[in-house]
Formats: C-alpha cells, structure tokens, sequence
C-alpha cells in the first residue's frame, strides 16, 4: 500500500467485513499534517476498509508534521506521536546507510555572485539576464566539481522553462542537453525525457511540482535549488535524487546560488548579515536534520565554541564547497573566508542553545573542578549557566531530558540529585572513617581530609530521623555500620532514672543547681532543657506522670537557651556582636536578646552571674564605644596609606567598612562637642570637623612643596600632584577668590606670603 491509497481505492468493491493483514505505507511523512486530508485516509479504520497492521516508511518522519502543524486550525497529526504512528521499529540513520554503501555521501556548493545593492536590483529585474546568471551558476558548478548530470528544481513552471531556454542558449544543443519537466505532463512525456537525460552525456532537467520523489535517476550528480525552498521535505527528498549509488560516483551535490549583496569597504560578515540567506540557511538546517553526522558536527562545533568562547573552525564542515564569483584573482582566499563567516554562523542557526551551554558547563568544569553550579550564576559572558543546569534537572525529572544528553551531563560529572549526591559523599566519608577509626560516631567537629565536615553531616542525619524525615534505605544503611541515630536516648534514660531517684529520696522534683551530677552532668541543667526544648511527646508524657512542672524556671530556661545559641554564634563568628535584627533559624530573635542584656545592664537590672557569663563569651556592653574604635582604626589606616584624613563620602575599605559615612555621621555628632573625649581622639589622628578647610591647607601644603621643587615658578594649569590632587587648578581659582576678595584675610596673607600672588 503507497501513499496514493484513499477513499478512492473503496471502488474495488472490498467485501463486508474484509480486513488487510498488513498496510505498507511508503513516503507515511504524506500522511502527517491536518487531519482529513487524502492522503491521511488510511491512518483510521473505517467501515468498508480496515487494516490490522501499519507500517510506515519514510526518510522525514517529522518535518512535514513540525511545518504544517501549527498551520492548521483543526486535528493534525504528527509521526512523533505513538498513538496513532505506532514505536520506530527499524531506523537506519544516514551516517550508516553512507557506511553500508546504499546511498552516497554529500557535498554542498554554494556558488556566489557578488554585487552592490543596484547592480543586484538590475540583474534581478532583467529577466533573460537573471536566467542567464543562473544557467552559467549551474555549468560552472557542474564544471567545479566534474558533475555531469543535474536536476534543476523551481517553484514554478514558468521559470523552469526560461531556466532551460538559457541554458539551450548557453551552450550549444550538441554539447549538453536541457530541457524543462513538470507534472502536468503526461506520464509518457516524461519518461521519455528521462530516458533522453539519461542517455545525454551532459544534461539538465529542469522542473518544476515534479522529480522531488518517485524518481531513480543514478547518474544524477547533482540537484539545484535555484529558488527558494520552504520545505525540508521537499529539500530532503530532493537530496535522494542526487545521492543514488552509481558507478564510479562518490558523492551528490547540492547547489545553492547565493546572491551577495556587499558594498565598497563592507566586510564579508557585514555582506551575510545584509543578504537574503534564508536559501541557504533552511537548506543546510534540513540537510543537518537528516545527516546525523553533519548534525554531530554542527553540535560538536557548539560545544567547542561554548567551551574555549571562540567562533568555530571553519574546518568541522568539510562537506561545504564555495564558488567565489567569476573573474575574481582571488578566488581561493575570497571562498575561504566566506566558508569561514558561513561555517561560524551555521553553528549558531542549527545547533540550538544545548551543545553552547554544555561547551560553557565544560569550561566551568575544567575551572573549578566541579559541576556544581549555582543557581543564580552567569558565566563572564552573561549566560544563565545556573539556570539552564537546574533546568537539565528538571527535564531529567520529568523524564524529558534525552538519554544522550544525560550521558553527557554525567560524563562531567553533573549531578541531576545534588543532596543525593552529597548524602553518598557522607555515608562513604563516613564509611572510611569507620575503617580508620573503628568508631562510626565521629565528633561534631570532625572534617575529612578533602573538607567534608563529617561531624556536621552526621547530626543532620540524626535530625533527619528525629523529624522522621530519614528515609529507610539510608535508616539501614547507617544502622548497618553501627551509626547511633539517638544517641541521647540513653543519656536521657540514665538522666531520668535519677530524677525519679530524687524524687523518691526527696518529696519533690526541685533540683538545685549542682546538687546532682549524671556523668558529669548537672541534673539541674538537664531538667532546664526539658522545659526550653521540644522533646518527645512520650518523654514528656512520662515527666508529666512524675509530676514534672514544665512552667516552672522557664524564663530562666529561655534565657539559657538564648546564652547557649549566642555561644555558638561565636563559635562560628568569631565574636558575639550580633545584629540587631539577626533571627536564628528557629525563630530565636538573637539580636533582639542581646540588646535587652545591654539595656538591663545599663538599667541595673542584670544578675552578676549572668554578666559573669556573659564577659567570658567577651561580650561587648557598650556597642557604641566599640564602633567608635572599630571606626576610628579604619581612618588611621586610611592616614597611614594616604597621608591625611580627607575620606570621600561614598569610600568604602576594602573589608567593606563604610569609613566616607562614619566621617560624616562624626562630623555631625561631634563637630559642636569639643569636650566629648572622642572629639579629641578625631582631632589628635589628624581628621578635621571642616573637611573645607582640611582641604584648602592641603593644597596650600602642596604648593609650598612645589615652589620649593621649582624654585618658585609658576603653577601649570594642569598640573596634578603625585597623590591626584589638581594643584594647578587650584591656584587658579584661588586668585580669582583673591582678585575678588573674597579670601579670609589669615588666607590671602598666606597665599601672598609665597610670592607667587
């Protein structure tokens, strides 16, 4: 069964009930697109014709669905989808039918005529010189490349016939044969004329709706697209005329005219960039799609250019041959580089954005050593890299991510499941301790050798199986190396056990402070983190059944537990001065407590215990002075690299200290305090409440230094001093101000003091 089968074929007269066992639908890609075309017939069932079994064979099982698709307003139907087209069952790609010696490898030719904007409109407008342009594209072609047979296609039959005409006109009837075809003609008209064509030593069909399928001609070298093809169908199917096996025939050729607008002074890039390529671009984008090794290349080629950020090698495309125009001097060199601007340019136009993005991932790699990319990151360039991996990540969830571009990702050692990823560096991290240490328990603070912090990973998986967030398989795992996923419960037990001997010994469950110890630790202590702490619902049932009072001592307990979190800030930190407005992960206002310790402490308010506590943690009770001093270091170390105290506004040290607005904030505080011990620590470092008048001394300094180098000449208007202040400009405007008077006396008798004014 062919493609022709429709509805026509009922007028066999099939018998009720008849069914086919088997439907061979050659050229199936005529079956995809709108719903309820002829040649969609066969795709369904239907009362007088049923088939059992479908299969479908074509060269382009998806373009014509991609094309015609989003066209059309109805039902469409696409040779992807498996409901109605069934699996692939067999594909044998066009690499490997090359390979096996079925078809022929191709060659692309790309045959360029160059002109200026009008002499392009003059030729285009002459219609016996257009078609005399391209009957002379087409021989010198042919000659090129020792073609001797060629199929010329058009979009309409008019101008196949003048295409042949020229080509008559061109060279004489004796040495080569031309003639139009299209498929208005009879079935016996054109099989005679393809039986002259093949019988000519050197000739060219002409068409026009005809020869693109249905048509095994050998000893056709090559195929012309002279006008512009929409299609990659028609371009694909095209291709399979040129591409037969004939004796002593090696590849079939593809032509494409390129008309190249460039003017005088206009560089090659420019000319493309400005020229219709669309020709050229949709042709070779529909022999990429069915060549895959063409299309490995083209991706190839992206990968490299995303990976070292320069354009392609003009090199990967060893199937594309450039015609410099006629009578150029330089037409090895011309072609070269236009091979070069429109290898570089394919790259970007058929490899899509996946192969750059992987070539810049492989950079990433090659830098940092890793694959883990951050979500917000963009590559130097600007490209979303970070974006696009989580977006690999996504599609690999999904089950959307192509096997082979999984294949690559891992290759490089990308992580679709990073915290997966990183449980199995713990647990094999905490395996090798295992083994080095016999103990599955490592201390809080243990970090392998290549930065895992172990001791860390460790409590996470403990929270995890408190929180009931652990899940079984790695629950397993870790009990299986002897890893003690609670190991409180003991402590709790043996903490409990003495509580309830208290009680038994004393009436009550009033614990003082050191009055019990439980290895070593206070029973007190304990009872104060039952109350501040979630614990259990069955501990806490049990301590509500020994009539434990949960309210009681919980401020003490609250404060406690705030102690304990600021402790461990400065374990991290370095250092207890919290922010304000800083909040734990719990909800602990941290910032919040510390500055009620500061005002209770001012207040009067504060136990010496706890100020005892807390100055062990070096615990800063006045913030105030210690910003003062942090501030005040900042400008003595801005004095010692610059050599005064002269602090732009907007300058920030390179530690990010914000020094410009403190020495504004001081100026405001101080300037009216001349009492204030800090105005006079300012005053002693050299910093000056008028940052004018530090100014003006300044330059006054530097002029002084410069009549003493110069021997009292005269100030260039331009000239700048080693340390960028503009002096010249400044004595400049200075003798305006004296001119005018308006100079402070104590100033003019300095500046006239000098002698210069």
């Amino acid at each position: 069964m062919i493609h022709q089968f429709d509805s026509c074929t009922l007028a066999l007269g099939l018998l009720p009930g008849f069914a086919f066992d088997l439907g061979i639908l050659d050229e199936a890609h005529k079956t995809a697109g709108a719903a309820g075309r002829r040649n969609s017939f066969a795709l369904n069932d239907h009362p007088t014709l049923r088939i059992d079994r479908r299969l479908f064979l074509t060269a382009t099982p998806l373009a014509i669905a991609e094309e015609e698709g989003p066209a059309c307003t109805g039902p469409t139907y696409s040779m992807t989808d498996e409901a109605v087209f069934g699996p692939v069952a067999y594909e044998l790609s066009y690499s490997a039918a090359v390979a096996a010696g079925i078809i022929c490898d191709f060659r692309v030719i790309i045959s360029v005529e160059e002109a200026d904007d009008e002499q392009l409109a003059e030729a285009l407008d002459d219609e016996e010189r257009r078609y005399a342009v391209h009957a002379q594209e087409l021989l010198r072609a042919m000659t090129d490349v020792g073609a001797r047979k060629a199929f010329a296609f058009y979009s309409r039959i008019s101008q196949s016939k003048r295409f042949a005409t020229a080509l008559r006109e061109a060279v004489g009837e004796g040495e080569f044969w031309a003639r139009h075809i299209d498929g208005s003609f009879p079935s016996w008209q054109r099989t005679r004329l393809l039986h002259q064509y093949g019988r000519a030593p050197r000739a060219a069909l002409s068409c026009a709706r005809c020869l693109a399928e249905g048509v095994d001609v050998p000893d056709t070298d090559l195929v012309a697209f002279m006008h512009r093809r929409e299609s990659h169908v028609d371009i694909v199917q095209a291709l399979g005329r040129a591409v037969r096996k004939a004796p002593g025939k090696r590849y079939g050729y593809v032509l494409i005219p390129l008309r190249l607008k460039r003017s005088s002074g206009e560089s090659l890039i420019q000319a493309v960039a400005r020229s219709d390529m669309s020709t050229v671009w949709r042709t070779l984008a529909a022999l990429a799609e069915q060549d895959d090794a063409m299309l490995n290349e083209v991706q190839r080629a992206a990968v490299d250019q995303g990976e070292t950020g320069q354009p392609a090698s003009p090199d990967w495309f060893n199937k594309l041959h450039v015609i410099a125009p006629a009578g150029r001097p330089d037409a090895g060199a011309w072609a070269a580089s236009l091979k070069a601007v429109l290898s570089t340019e394919l790259v970007g136009r058929i490899a899509g954005s996946w192969p750059h993005f992987y070539g810049l991932l492989r950079a990433f790699v090659t830098d940092r050593g890793h694959a883990r990319v951050a979500r917000s990151y963009r590559t130097p360039g600007g490209h979303t890299l970070g974006a696009w991996c989580s977006r690999q990540r996504a599609l690999h969830r999904l089950g959307r991510l192509a096997p082979n571009r999984a294949e690559q990702l891992e290759a490089i050692g990308f992580e679709f499941d990073p915290r997966e990823h990183a449980w199995e560096r713990g647990y094999e991290a905490l395996r090798s301790y295992l083994a080095d240490t016999g103990s599955p328990s490592p201390a809080v603070d243990v970090v392998t050798a290549d930065g895992l912090a172990l001791g860390h990973w460790c409590s996470e998986q403990r929270k995890a199986y408190r929180l009931g967030r652990l899940a079984p398989r790695k629950k397993q795992l870790l009990e299986a190396l002897g890893f003690i996923l609670s190991p409180f419960d003991d402590a709790w037990e043996k903490r409990y056990q003495a509580l309830v001997a208290f009680k038994e010994e004393h009436g009550h469950l009033r614990v003082a402070q050191r009055q019990v110890l439980v290895d070593g630790t206070d029973l007190a202590d304990w009872c104060r983190n039952q109350r501040s702490r979630q614990i259990d619902l069955s501990r806490r049932d049990r301590l509500a059944a020994l009539g434990f009072d949960f309210d009681a001592g919980v401020l003490d307990a609250r404060w406690e537990a705030a102690y304990t979190a600021l402790e461990e800030f400065g374990a991290r930190q370095g250092h207890v001065n919290v922010p304000l407005d800083f909040v734990l992960p719990d909800g602990t206002a941290l910032g919040t407590w510390v500055g009620n310790q500061r005002a209770r402490y001012r207040d009067g308010q504060m136990e010496q215990q706890r100020i005892e506590l807390l100055n062990q943690l070096g615990f800063v009770w006045e913030m105030f002075g210690a910003a003062f001093d942090q501030g005040l270091r900042h400008l003595e170390q801005f004095k010692a690299a610059h050599g005064h105290c002269n602090v732009p506004i907007a300058y920030m040290t390179i530690d990010g200290y914000k020094l410009g607005r403190w020495c504004s904030n001081q100026r405001t505080r101080l300037k009216d305090k001349p009492d204030d011990p800090d105005h006079g620590r300012l005053l002693a470092a050299g910093f000056s409440f008028d940052p004018a008048e530090a100014a003006w001394q300044q330059h006054y300094a530097a002029l002084q230094d410069y009549l003493a180098a110069n021997a009292g000449g005269s100030v260039p208007v331009k000239h700048v001093t080693a340390d960028r202040l503009r002096l010249g400009s400044w004595v400049s405007r200075q003798k305006t101000l004296l001119k005018a008077g308006k100079l402070a006396d104590a100033k003019q008798a300095a500046l006239r003091g000098l002698g210069v004014f």
